[in-house]
């Protein structure tokens, strides 16, 4: 068969080599995008969370590693998470004492406060700048701190935040956290009414009775922090919530009612903030981080994993004094009449 010529030289042509003049017209291949490095923290927009109850708290799923300090961007988020659901729980990790001091301070929650009496307790040790250990186990007795409280309350300016951190976690040793506001929105009005402007003196010694008062160390914190008069209606300032601030661990009495008053009133209040309606149980899975508000929300840690070994490390944040709320004119009682002339 005669060869094609033509055929030939236009199948040639089609696939020839760009000349020289051809070459400014060839797209580059564009160059690949490098990969971030592998300690890069994500942007705060990817994390995620799940609600842990219809009251209150959540759960960050995804998008956060608490292995290393949050970025300023991923601090803020996080903060206002806090501030939205009360409680937090941080994916789990296995961290040291100083990473989690790290994490904790990193967060922008205020600065770290001192642990007080807390560090006389024969379970509890500072272990790092700003942690506190709570270490139980088969050679200890079982925990006392099974009392719904709020931590530092005795002080004018108890802490703000804390942060807690599950470093040996058996089965049981859950806690039970109770929302404070939605146990002052449950109050009825007229109750509410007579709240207003009331105090109630809260007592160092009442949460720390397992401590021998002749012990030279804690008769000092004793004689320091002498018993103070909180608001038992709060207002927060930073949510404007406003919260029923009474605990069973330190609150002793309402001054402005009779003793007999106080001692009937101020029980019920403190069981009222703990009706199983305003509760959410929290399981601590090893290695979570779980940080909660300890004005708007009271915690009570169950014991009931003894004697197997738990180890918690503490971190508390931001001593705020706490502002009495002021009721609108319409919740206020009426002012008694006068006789009539």
């Amino acid at each position: 068969m005669p060869l094609d010529l033509l055929s030939l030289l236009s199948q040639r042509r089609l696939v020839r080599r760009p000349r020289r003049a051809d070459a400014a017209s060839v797209e580059p291949i564009p160059e690949p995008t490098p990969e971030p490095p592998h300690d890069a923290k994500p942007s705060s927009a990817a994390i995620k969370i799940k609600k842990l109850s219809p009251i209150f708290g959540a759960r960050v799923v995804s998008g956060f590693d608490t292995a290393t300090p949050a970025s300023a961007e991923e601090a803020a988020t996080l903060r206002s998470l806090i501030l939205e659901h009360k409680l937090l729980v941080l994916p789990g990790g296995d961290l040291s004492a100083e990473q989690l001091a790290a994490l904790g301070n990193s967060l922008g929650l205020g600065p770290a406060q001192a642990f007080g009496a807390k560090a006389l307790a024969p379970y509890m040790k500072v272990v790092a700048r700003d942690v506190l250990a709570l270490e139980y186990g088969p050679e200890s007795p079982r925990a006392d701190i099974n009392l719904w409280h709020q931590d530092h309350s005795w002080r004018g300016a108890p802490t703000r935040f804390e942060l807690s951190y599950a470093a040996v976690s058996p089965l049981g040793g859950d806690v039970l956290y109770a929302d404070a506001v939605a146990a002052h929105a449950s109050l009825s009005p007229r109750l509410k009414a007579l709240l207003d402007g009331a105090t109630n003196v809260t007592v160092l010694a009442k949460g720390y009775q397992n401590l021998d008062v002749r012990d030279p160390k804690y008769a000092e914190v004793l004689a320091t922090h002498r018993p103070v008069a909180q608001p038992v209606v709060a207002v927060d300032a930073l949510t404007g919530d406003t919260w029923l601030n009474v605990n069973a661990a330190y609150s002793v009495s309402i001054p402005e009612m009779g003793a007999a008053e106080s001692a009937a009133l101020l029980p019920m209040l403190c069981a009222h903030v703990a009706k199983p309606d305003h509760c959410v149980r929290v399981h601590y899975e090893p290695g979570d981080v779980v940080i909660f508000d300890n004005h708007r929300l009271q915690h009570y840690a169950v014991s009931d994993y003894w004697p197997e070994p738990r180890r918690v490390l503490r971190m508390s944040f931001a001593p705020t004094r706490i502002a009495a709320a002021v009721a609108p004119e319409r919740d206020r009682p009426a002012a008694a009449a006068g006789p009539r002339a």
